[in-house]
C-alpha cells in the first residue's frame, strides 16, 4: 500500500511539473521585431485608408487574408496587442512601465479593474 501511494504521488508530481513546463513554454513564444513591425504597419495603413478615403474595415482588408478584423473593437485590440509585443521585442517593457507610472497617464492606471 505504501509503495502504491508513493508511486501515485510520484506520477502526480511528474504530471504537475510537465504541465507547468508546457504552460510556460506556451506563454513565452518568440517575439520578432520584424513580424510585429509589419503587423503594425498593415494596421496603420488600414486606419489611414479608413480615415482618408472613408472606407470601412471590410473594404481595407488585405488581399492575402492575413488580417480578419470585422469591428472597430477588434481593430483596437489587434493594434494594442501588436504594439505591446513590439515594445517587448525591442526591450522597452521597463520604459513602458515607467511611462505608465507618470502622472499624465494616471487615467490609464485607474481604468484597471481590481484583482480577485
Amino acid at each position: 500500500m505504501k509503495t502504491m501511494l508513493r508511486t501515485l504521488a510520484f506520477v502526480l508530481a511528474f504530471g504537475a511539473i510537465t504541465q507547468t513546463i508546457y504552460t510556460y513554454a506556451q506563454d513565452r513564444e518568440p517575439v520578432s521585431v520584424e513580424v510585429e513591425e509589419n503587423a503594425l504597419m498593415r494596421l496603420l495603413e488600414m486606419k489611414q485608408k479608413m480615415d482618408t478615403q472613408g472606407l470601412t474595415l471590410e473594404d481595407v482588408q488585405p488581399e492575402d487574408g492575413t488580417t480578419k478584423i470585422k469591428t472597430e473593437e477588434e481593430f483596437k485590440e489587434a493594434f494594442a496587442r501588436h504594439s505591446l509585443r513590439y515594445i517587448e521585442a525591442i526591450g522597452g517593457v521597463d520604459a513602458l512601465i515607467r511611462m505608465l507610472n507618470r502622472p499624465e497617464f494616471a487615467s490609464m492606471r485607474d481604468r484597471v479593474e481590481p484583482g480577485i
